[in-house]
């Protein structure tokens, strides 16, 4: 009797519920999808931080062209103060500054290219070129993890775009 009763004892153990096997497959689950979470986020923040590397070479560039110019590189049409969107990859973007000023532009490689005023970098200057503001510019809205690799300094009231300016450049439009 007693080795048929140890025979119950250990087919009654001998395997998971359903219910057991439910709970660790929602707790998998959860797990798998703050993960995902977690790295979009940091893949963001990573995203942000380049483009910030970006935006701060070309100040430094935008910089030491205005030291030997006396005046900024010439955004739009004399006397305009419409900000000029401008793909990084057009022939017209701040190409004052290459080779002399910095060695290539940066390149945005992340994203739909096809809008003229989204995922591209603005530039305008005032009328005088003794003022300028350079931002990266999304409008379809920046991840989370971008935004918050922004140093506060750098951030705009928008928040879809941060990006450099010169003392003054703040007030131009964009």
């Amino acid at each position: 009797m007693s080795a048929m009763k140890n025979w119950l004892i250990q087919k009654k153990h001998a395997g998971y519920t359903v219910v057991e096997l439910l709970v660790v497959i929602v707790i998998i689950a959860i797990l798998a999808t703050l993960t995902l979470v977690s790295y979009q986020r940091i893949q963001a923040g990573a995203q942000g931080r380049t483009r910030v590397a970006d935006l701060t070479a070309m100040r430094q560039a935008l910089d030491r062209y205005y030291t030997k110019n006396g005046a900024y590189p010439v955004a739009q049409a004399a006397g305009s103060t419409t900000p000029t969107y401008q793909r990084r990859d057009s022939a017209t973007f701040l190409r004052q500054l290459v080779p002399t000023y910095i060695t290539t532009l940066p390149s945005i490689t992340q994203g739909s290219t096809t809008d003229a005023t989204s995922n591209t970098y603005l530039y305008v200057t005032n009328a005088q070129q003794t003022e300028y503001k350079l931002l990266y510019v999304n409008t379809s809205g920046l991840p989370p993890g971008e935004y918050d690799a922004v140093p506060q300094a750098m951030r705009t009231t928008a928040p879809d775009r941060y990006g450099v300016w010169s003392k003054n450049g703040e007030r131009l439009p964009g």
